[in-house]
C-alpha cells in the first residue's frame, strides 16, 4: 500500500531543511561529481575538502564547515601532498584522506559509518555522506 500525504498536511508540517555543504550549490546528501577524465574533478573536490575543512568559503559560496573524509581512491599520498602543498599553505586537522579502501561490496560504507562515529564533526551520516565519483 502507497504511503501518502496530502498537499495540506505538507504544507502544514514543519519540516527541517537537510542543509548545504556549499550554500545554494551542493546540498548534504549524495552528490556525484562527474566528468571527461583529466578535467581536474580530483582538483576541485580537494579545494572543496580543503574549504569545508577550514570553514572557508569556496568561489564566495560560505561552507558548512566540519570534519571531511576525502577517498582519493584513483591516487597515492605523494601525488595528493603535492597538490595540497599547491592549495594550501597549512592544511586543517579536519581534513581527513584516505588512499586506499575497501569497496563497497567489501564492508566501504560500514568503514564510512565507522569514521561518522568516531568524529564526531562530521556532517551527516553513512547514508547521507557526500560521495565524489
Amino acid at each position: 500500500m502507497l504511503e501518502t500525504i496530502t498537499a495540506e498536511e505538507l504544507v502544514n508540517r514543519p519540516l527541517k531543511s537537510p542543509g548545504w555543504v556549499v550554500e545554494d550549490l551542493i546540498g548534504v546528501g549524495v552528490t556525484l561529481l562527474v566528468g571527461s577524465p583529466k578535467v581536474g574533478k580530483s582538483w576541485l573536490v580537494l579545494r572543496l575538502a580543503e574549504c569545508v575543512s577550514r570553514g572557508e568559503p569556496l568561489w564566495g559560496f560560505a561552507t558548512c564547515g566540519g570534519t571531511v573524509l576525502d577517498l582519493e581512491l584513483e591516487d597515492n599520498l605523494p601525488r595528493v601532498q603535492q597538490r595540497l602543498f599547491r592549495l594550501a599553505a597549512e592544511c586543517s586537522e579536519t581534513f581527513h584522506l584516505c588512499v586506499n579502501a575497501p569497496s563497497l561490496a567489501d564492508g566501504l560504507l560500514d568503514e564510512i559509518a565507522c569514521f561518522v562515529r568516531t568524529h564526531p564533526g562530521t556532517k551527516g551520516d553513512a547514508e547521507q555522506m557526500v560521495i565524489w565519483a
